[in-house]
């Protein structure tokens, strides 16, 4: 398929391609360290994604408290400017340090919502391990309307570290309260949410769910009889 296009509506374009090529040949030869770079979720798949990693400080062995905030993932390109420009965090080990420093004011910024994200994302980085939200920090709002039933699971892939950034599993369930077995329901949710504050084994989950809930079913079945 060939689209034929006027010169009088596209010579600009090429005027500002050889603009541009000029320029860069009257500065050459040029560092690559030295050119602004636009780092974002899509140089995961350009060829040339290694160089601009070198100059944003990740190079073999280096320590990851010393890369820019810049590669913090899934971090756009106006959060990390904020960060650098704003409050002088221009490391990963920066942000991890002084994150919680940052006062939120009353004028909302973007920045504002992601400071617990970010703080999660620079421990991760920096220690090479997964690192877990505290209760209720952080859930999935993509819950199904009109669902009885639903389970959510998130895995949110970073193509320029090329790792795994983010896991999510949100359940929600939920019957009539007039139902018969309601009770039942109720007690079933109490025993995962004393076995998460307390941080039940799988054993003593399986204990509480047979002395709590199985027992209380078949008398509850007794009942209804």
């Amino acid at each position: 398929l060939v689209n034929i296009i006027s010169w009088k509506e596209a010579d600009r374009i090429f005027l500002r391609v050889m603009e541009i090529i000029t320029r860069l040949w009257v500065n050459s030869p040029c560092p690559i360290e030295q050119i602004d770079l636009n780092f974002h979720q899509g140089c995961g798949y350009c060829k040339y994604i290694e160089d601009c990693k070198i100059t944003l400080g990740m190079k073999d062995r280096s320590d990851p408290r010393d890369w820019s905030s810049r590669v913090l993932p899934f971090t756009s390109k106006s959060i990390a400017e904020q960060l650098i420009e704003e409050y002088n965090l221009n490391t990963i080990g920066d942000v991890l340090d002084n994150v919680d420093a940052i006062t939120v004011g009353s004028i909302p910024k973007p920045l504002y919502s992601e400071l617990p994200t970010l703080k999660m994302k620079a421990e991760a980085l920096i220690n090479n391990r997964t690192v877990f939200p505290q209760m209720g920090q952080t859930q999935s709002y993509a819950i199904p309307r009109y669902s009885p039933i639903a389970i959510n699971f998130d895995v949110e892939y970073d193509q320029n570290n090329d790792k795994i950034f983010g896991i999510g599993i949100y359940i929600k369930m939920f019957i009539h309260s007039k139902l018969s077995y309601h009770a039942v329901f109720d007690n079933w949710w109490n025993v995962w949410k004393k076995a998460l504050e307390n941080d039940y084994t799988v054993k003593q989950i399986h204990t509480e769910l047979k002395q709590n809930l199985i027992s209380r079913s078949r008398l509850s079945f007794r009942h209804i009889r």
